[in-house]
């Protein structure tokens, strides 16, 4: 099988070095990162899930639980409670996890780009995100925002290759399904991807609002349709499994109600001139 010529471009080639070298080195952060605080917030989420306590019943969340819902099994496998070099695995292990998250979503990245602007701004759009600082200290951190980054990319990956498939296949129907599965489980893991979905139920109205053929149409509002039900299938089952231990009002309480009423406000500003500093390409 012959290898197709872009691939083996210079630019392709060398973005290519770049990206794998970029995953090398965060693989090597993941034992020697400073920890952040919250890391040993969602852990111990997981520790306490795992003991038979539940979030926003027996101890302080509020966060969405698919992170220690993840881990909780972990905790078990390990054995933490009994031998401190395994707990310490346990920790090193969790950080691990979150790389091959941040490496699935360069892989996805790549994807997206491809599909929306051919293969060399993939292979740019791959790098750029591998060496991008944000990315690079952030996703060896146990946070539930590394899985959901995976999951929101994947769903944008589903409904741009829905997008440019026939509106009338049953395959583009079930990319819509698979989108929005994606995204409700972006949100399962962490309630800040809800910034991301109003952007994309802005394209998708307007996706289904293009005037089609009149058969395109109802495939249109089925795929829509399935969308939504995909969206919401993950909190319908969050629920399900929480609601008879802590109540659904207090879940939503927590998740939701709590975080839009936080009293503590902070200015993205420094986090934003650190990135651009740490970025720029001009001589310091």
């Amino acid at each position: 099988m012959s290898v197709p010529r872009d691939w083996l471009s210079p630019a392709a080639l060398t973005a290519a070095l770049v990206t794998a070298l970029a995953c090398g080195l965060r693989a090597g952060l993941v034992a020697t990162q400073g920890f952040d605080p919250d890391e040993f917030e969602h852990l111990h989420g997981a520790w306490s899930l795992a003991h038979g306590m539940w979030p926003y019943r027996d101890y302080f969340e509020h966060h969405t639980p698919w992170l220690p819902l993840l881990l909780a099994p972990l905790v078990r496998v390990f054995d933490v409670d009994h031998d401190p070099d395994r707990a310490v695995a346990f920790v090193f292990f969790a950080r691990g996890l979150m790389w091959v998250f941040a490496t699935l979503v360069v892989g996805l990245t790549f994807r997206l780009a491809d599909l929306w602007a051919g293969r060399a701004t993939a292979w740019v759009a791959a790098a750029l995100l591998s060496t991008t600082i944000a990315f690079v200290d952030k996703t060896v951190e146990v946070r539930p925002d590394v899985p959901a980054l995976a999951c929101l990319v994947g769903c944008w990956v589903a409904a741009l290759a829905a997008f440019r498939g026939d509106a009338a296949a049953r395959a583009t129907r079930w990319r819509l399904a698979v989108s929005g599965l994606r995204g409700g489980v972006a949100v399962m893991f962490t309630q800040k991807a809800l910034f991301a979905l109003p952007g994309l139920g802005a394209v998708l109205g307007w996706w289904g609002l293009v005037p089609p053929r009149a058969e395109a149409a109802r495939a249109k509002r089925t795929g829509l349709v399935l969308f939504a039900v995909g969206a919401v299938l993950p909190l319908a089952l969050t629920l399900a499994l929480f609601a008879p231990r802590t109540g659904t009002k207090a879940f939503l309480e927590s998740n939701f109600w709590l975080n839009a009423h936080w009293p503590l406000r902070f200015s993205p500003l420094p986090l934003m001139r650190r990135i651009v500093v740490g970025n720029a390409a001009w001589p310091r």
